[in-house]
């Protein structure tokens, strides 16, 4: 076997060896160690994500000053349709539209019974819990259409005397979520504590057809100074996660969605808690103003590069993932997927395109590892009669391997380069295509309804692996002896592994297409050779 070809085998065994240590450490790895993220010039002090006492230390006190009637007020915009309980003033439904969700109606993101979104006041040694406080609202019901004018909803709650409590829900059409204002009517001498803490108390509901993959994703999040924390439930079942600093947002997610809330001006603590279900949920505690109001933004809405920019704070942060060194070509690979999408709509033919791109970018290099190929095979016979002749003689051997490389101008690792960059571009692909919540849902033809999972007939990983055996094939591989065994290896294992860990049809197609441009581009240089021979001969 050559040296060429070892290298070749090396790296790209490499590569899977990498790709499946990772695969298997991000399904079952250790958790790493919370670190401190680097907070930005302007905080007061670092995010301290140390283990320390609960947001709320001192008792909490469930306040039932109001014994009116329960009453729900509905709100229903071009984007969503949510059920708010004065009881709380909290949140017991969120249906946001237009995406395809396990029940009729779209996709529902507040589990079933459950009241999501209350508040908790420090007072004095005591923490007023607002969950059981039933509030008065004068609004039944609020409907924004597409275009329409903003919205509110207020709810007011007497606490004790001299203590009432405003919530201001605000509601804007073609936005995900609503703002939130929090202003408390207090004597100048109430013992007020400096935040008001914010608890989700519920986590986000399944919405995926696959339950046990979308609850991989499930978790409490908050940006840390500049970076993305995620707390999952299996780190707190020893007890609640507290960190401190500079919080820029907080909240749950799942694969594809995303439940936070934006603080304005940040907040000052970020607490990851176990739900009796077992599953991640997050407070988030806030510094009153002068004024005692705070404001919040709540977002409730996908997972979204494009969405979760306009939003800014970071929230796009969320969409990357993977190896940290990959997010910056993950980025560049979403944006081009993107700008393609809008010209061609359907994600199957997009990621065609995308990987006739891919192949015009490296097309030179490519050429040049397939000539370098061929020029390796067309030595072979005299490389095999140096390595007879001088068998006894290693160093000699070497010499005149090099003297015959040099005199034939052939670089035995000039077919090296397209494969090295083709593995950070696979790597970074198969995180795109199974994690994008632009995908999810999308349809190519037939029976690929859902680019972003498998192939559940494994016709695309078969056609994988045969367009992979006749690339092998016609790059030269079975014509050595020595090397054709892989020429049937490789395919077989490539397809073993799309199916084994189940790879998105979306990477599939992406490595099928570019097995064909392969051929051709192989069959491009075959043709070329003959041309070349033919002309040496005739002169």
């Amino acid at each position: 076997m050559t040296n060429e070809r070892r290298t070749l085998i090396a790296l790209f065994l490499s590569g899977l060896i990498l790709l499946g240590w990772s695969l298997y450490m991000s399904k079952y790895g250790p958790k790493p160690v919370p670190k401190s993220p680097p907070a930005s010039p302007a905080s007061a002090a670092p995010a301290d994500t140390t283990t320390r006492p609960p947001i709320s230390p001192t008792p909490v006190v469930p306040t039932t000053a109001t014994p009116d009637q329960e009453k729900k007020i509905i709100v229903e915009t071009d984007r969503f349709r949510a059920v708010f309980s004065t009881r709380g003033a909290s949140l017991e439904s969120y249906r946001l539209k237009g995406y395809k969700g396990l029940e009729e109606g779209g996709v529902e993101l507040v589990p079933k019974g459950q009241k999501a979104l209350s508040f908790m006041i420090p007072l004095g040694k005591d923490t007023l819990d607002l969950s059981g406080v039933t509030f008065r609202c004068e609004a039944d019901s609020i409907r924004l259409g597409a275009g329409g004018p903003p919205a509110e909803a207020v709810f007011v709650a007497p606490l004790s005397e001299g203590l009432s409590l405003e919530e201001k829900l605000r509601f804007s059409s073609g936005e995900f979520g609503f703002g939130v204002e929090m202003s408390l009517r207090a004597p100048h001498d109430a013992p007020l504590g400096r935040d008001c803490i914010a608890d989700w108390r519920t986590a986000l509901v399944s919405t995926e057809k696959n339950k046990k993959e979308d609850q991989r994703y499930f978790g409490a999040v908050a940006l840390l100074g500049t970076a993305v924390h995620t707390e999952r439930e299996g780190g707190l079942r020893k007890g609640p996660q507290t960190f401190t600093g500079e919080i820029g947002w907080a909240g749950m997610r799942t694969k594809y969605f995303l439940a936070c809330l934006i603080p304005e001006g940040g907040g000052t603590s970020f607490e990851a808690r176990r739900t009796p279900d077992g599953q991640a949920t997050a407070r988030l505690a806030v510094p009153w103003k002068e004024s005692r109001s705070v404001r919040y933004r709540a977002f409730l809405g996908p997972l979204s590069y494009g969405v979760l920019k306009l939003y800014g704070r970071n929230l796009e942060l969320l969409t990357e993932s993977g190896w940290s060194w990959t997010h910056p070509l993950l980025r560049f690979f979403l944006k081009v997927l993107l700008a393609l999408h809008r010209v061609i709509p359907n994600y199957g033919l997009v990621i065609i395109v995308f990987t006739l791109l891919v192949e015009i970018v490296l097309f030179p290099l490519t050429i040049q590892s397939l000539k370098s190929a061929k020029k390796m095979q067309k030595l072979q016979p005299r490389m095999n009669q140096i390595r007879e002749q001088y068998k006894k003689d290693p160093a000699r051997m070497n010499k005149e391997t090099m003297a015959l490389y040099q005199k034939y101008k052939v670089n035995p690792f000039g077919g090296c380069l397209p494969m090295i960059i083709q593995m950070p571009v696979f790597i970074t692909l198969y995180s795109l295509f199974k994690d994008t919540f632009e995908l999810r849902g999308a349809a190519f033809a037939f029976w690929l309804t859902d680019l972003s999972q498998p192939d559940r007939f494994y016709v695309l990983p078969i056609l994988m692996g045969v367009s992979q055996f006749f690339q092998s094939k016609l790059s030269g591989m079975a014509s050595d002896p020595r090397q054709k065994q892989m020429t049937y290896m490789m395919p077989v294992m490539m397809t073993v592994m799309f199916i084994f860990y189940n790879f998105p049809s979306g990477l599939t197609l992406y490595w099928f297409t570019k097995n064909l441009l392969s051929i051709a581009e192989n069959y491009f240089v075959h043709i070329q050779a003959e041309r070349e021979e033919a002309l040496a001969e005739n002169r």
